[in-house]
């Protein structure tokens, strides 16, 4: 038989170096296949007795449901094939041969991909060592799992995204190695819709059936810690740790910083808040994404239960920006607010991440893979990703807080053909969803905010697609979604929560009650951007009423664009840079349009409007010329040209360029310089200017000789900080003769 390596939760990363595990006494480890995905599934919340499952289990369909009634729990005989967890049936990685189907826009009542009941069964190759109860831990498992134990039934769980655990130790005998049977049914579409499913199925992307994250097993004593929740109190220097757990008990806990301790506080009792004064306060942010170790010790009748997590020290909200609230701004049309990340204004400047991979589906290969697909987010100068309508695997979200970027994070919506009337019980397994998985993530330093509907989808009441229900007059939904919103913020009032991101199946913005005022589009055509921004912006105030319905006004929430693209799904394959230029020079055109998110990453099945392919191959930047790429335009800095793409001049004319600078980079007024040049020739004009924070500024005086022969040219505008550049704009014009 194979060696399975008994998996020590060393979690060497940087920033954070969480304590490493003991090694489980008696445990020999020895599987028929290695493990994969072999890290700690939980880097927020492990014990040191930590054995890893996620190896080659027994399987079979059940297509017909006649597992239960035929006991197959019990049964030796029906095990016809073999799927290595944690992949979802549909992936390849699973070893179950089947490639999933490659969605198009079509409706999935014609795809051939399995949906109904599968079956796991996994015998442990040694009896569990000796000492305190053993529990069985599935990261996640779409969509209803019911576990046994040598037979005997032991738990079961409904929901997709959420983590689950049973003990072992009633069901076992302590003599023989356990075997342990696992029925999931995931109904996906069949079900009347029921199912939180993000974009799975539909007219969108492959299923996730199954196990699809980590399965392990941990000791816990009897009084053991459930749940703990961080609150970060940065102006007294300090965290509020509470924590969850059953009966009486005295509890520890002990925050550390580069292995140093820096923190500890304790207490007696069967509830317990404590506050933790931090001897040394350094803020979690994107440029300095410091994390600080956690310890709780949770000790009852002589035994110690021991849970490491970590946490970072950092605050989200919003608020008027500077020179921008009613107090300092009589005009309604110039008040505005923004986010705001530990005090002071952010423009959040984010990727949309759907977290899909062609071989795992919903899971990815190995943390490395996760690894690139962030560094390549920072390396072309996003802050910020917004993990789309999907919950993703922690040891993603530890990265993301790690490598120091913004989390903006959506729940996952119903299915978009969803008949979603009052009593429906896909409501209940929405807000079921809602609450478990926020419980689990919102200790994370990287939120920036939650996202609880996206563009209607899951809201409808007739279950059509090409016309779903608007909210505007849909008096029962609209209570609904508040329901959901006020949830939202019970479960985290330290974060903002955003209602519905705007757009897209209806054709409307419907914002209810939102602490973001958010809008979709998508449009090629610099032009058209510039109409639509100049129509929104006349109406983005203060007590204004577009884009709300039931009722709802604006109140100054900040003005961002959460989802946008200079191309479609399908037009990807042509080009996915050139457009960005003018769309992005339109955006950040309106000073109180605060951010936005471009859509996507990464291709996935038939999107091929990724900045790389699905497999992450490297796209050509076709307009990567004469010094300017796409990070060029994706920072805090903005410089942007006035004309729009494709400005008429005569040969030989000089022109004045019509500049304009916007800066996020610092809340001071910084010296710049602006250099213009044709192509990559050399600088043509330049100037200094006095750059102020949060601003659109013009930059005005600066002239060039347009060139003498005729036919499309590029300008190139490079701003200076001393003789760092900063960024860098390119504009196409056309001369004639």
């Amino acid at each position: 038989m194979g060696r399975l390596t008994v998996i020590i939760s060393s979690l060497l990363v940087a920033g954070c170096t969480a304590k490493p595990a003991a090694v489980v006494q008696g445990w020999d480890g020895s599987f028929a296949e290695p493990v994969v995905r072999p890290e700690h599934p939980r880097p927020d919340f492990f014990r040191d007795t930590f054995i890893n499952l996620n190896t080659v289990w027994e399987f079979a369909f059940d297509p017909a449901d006649e597992g239960l009634a035929a006991q197959w729990f019990e049964r030796e005989d029906v095990w016809d094939a073999q799927i290595q967890v944690p992949y979802a049936w549909e992936a390849p990685l699973s070893g179950l041969g089947t490639i999933p189907e490659m969605y198009s826009i079509v409706h999935t009542a014609a795809a051939t991909t399995y949906r109904g009941v599968g079956w796991y069964r996994l015998q442990l190759p040694e009896v569990l060592p000796p000492g305190d109860d053993w529990h069985l831990v599935f990261g996640a498992v779409d969509f209803e799992a019911t576990v046994w134990v040598d037979g005997a039934e032991v738990g079961s769980h409904r929901g997709g995204y959420a983590p689950f655990s049973v003990n072992l130790s009633a069901a076992t005998s302590g003599q023989t190695p356990p075997t342990i049977v696992v029925r999931v049914e995931d109904q996906t579409e069949l079900n009347d819709r029921a199912q939180p499913v993000g974009k799975q199925g539909g007219v969108w992307y492959t299923r996730v059936s199954g196990i699809w994250q980590t399965v392990y097993l941990e000791q816990r004593p009897p009084t053991h810690l459930v749940g703990v929740r961080v609150v970060p109190r940065i102006e007294s220097g300090a965290v509020d740790v509470t924590l969850e757990y059953a009966g009486a008990a005295e509890v520890r806990v002990e925050a550390s910083l580069d292995g140093v301790v820096v923190g500890e506080a304790s207490a007696v009792g069967t509830a317990a808040t404590l506050t933790v004064p931090l001897e040394q306060v350094a803020l979690w942010d994107v440029g300095t994404p410091t994390l600080y170790d956690l310890t709780v010790t949770v000790s009852s009748n002589g035994r110690d239960d021991v849970v490491h997590s970590y946490f970072g020290l950092s605050t989200a909200g919003t608020d008027w920006m500077p020179g921008r609230s009613p107090a300092e701004q009589s005009d309604a049309l110039q008040q505005a607010k923004s986010f705001i990340f530990n005090g002071a204004p952010v423009y959040p400047r984010c990727v949309l991440d759907q977290s899909y991979w062609p071989d795992g589906i919903y899971t990815a290969p190995s943390l490395d893979h996760i690894r690139a697909d962030l560094q390549l987010a920072k390396d072309l100068g996003f802050n910020c990703v917004r993990l789309h309508i999907k919950p993703d695997e922690p040891a993603k979200y530890r990265l993301i807080d790690e490598m120091g970027l913004y989390l903006v994070y959506d729940l996952p919506n119903l299915d978009m053909e969803t008949k979603n009337t009052e009593g429906f019980v896909g409501r209940a397994h929405f807000a079921q969803t809602q609450e478990a998985v926020m419980r689990r993530d919102r200790n994370h330093p990287s939120l920036l905010s939650w996202v609880v509907f996206n563009e209607n989808w899951g809201l409808s009441t007739n279950g059509s697609l090409l016309s779903p229900t608007p909210l505007q007059g849909a008096t029962e939904m609209q209570g609904w979604v508040r329901e959901m919103v006020a949830l939202a913020r019970e479960l985290d009032p330290t974060r903002p929560v955003e209602d519905n991101s705007a757009g897209g199946s209806v054709g409307v913005f419907e914002h209810l009650d939102t602490d973001v005022n958010s809008f979709h589009h998508y449009d090629d055509d610099a032009a058209s951007w510039r109409a639509l921004l100049e129509a929104e912006a006349a109406v983005t105030f203060p007590g204004s009423a577009a884009n709300y319905v039931g009722g709802g006004a604006q109140d100054g929430a900040p003005w961002w664009n959460s989802e946008f693209a200079s191309f479609s799904a399908f037009g990807g394959s042509d080009d996915v840079f050139c457009g960005l230029f003018g769309s992005l020079n339109e955006l950040r055109r309106r000073p109180r349009l605060t951010g936005w998110v471009l859509t996507q990453l990464t291709d996935v099945e038939y999107e091929h409007n990724g900045l790389v392919t699905y497999d992450r191959a490297t796209k050509e930047d076709m307009c990567a010329r004469h010094g300017v790429g796409l990070a060029d335009v994706i920072g805090d800095d903005f410089v942007g040209f006035e004309w729009l793409p494709g400005e008429a001049l005569t040969a030989g004319a000089t022109v004045q360029v019509p500049l304009w600078f916007s800066q996020w980079s610092s809340g001071e007024a910084r010296g710049r310089t602006l250099r213009l040049r044709w192509g990559d020739g050399e600088t043509e004009a330049a100037a200094d200017f006095e750059s102020a924070p949060y601003e659109v500024e013009s930059v005005d005086g600066i002239t060039v000789t347009a060139p003498i022969e005729a036919g499309a040219h590029v300008l190139v505008a490079e701003v200076f900080d001393g003789d760092v550049r900063v960024c860098a704009n390119r504009i196409s014009v056309l001369v004639s003769g």
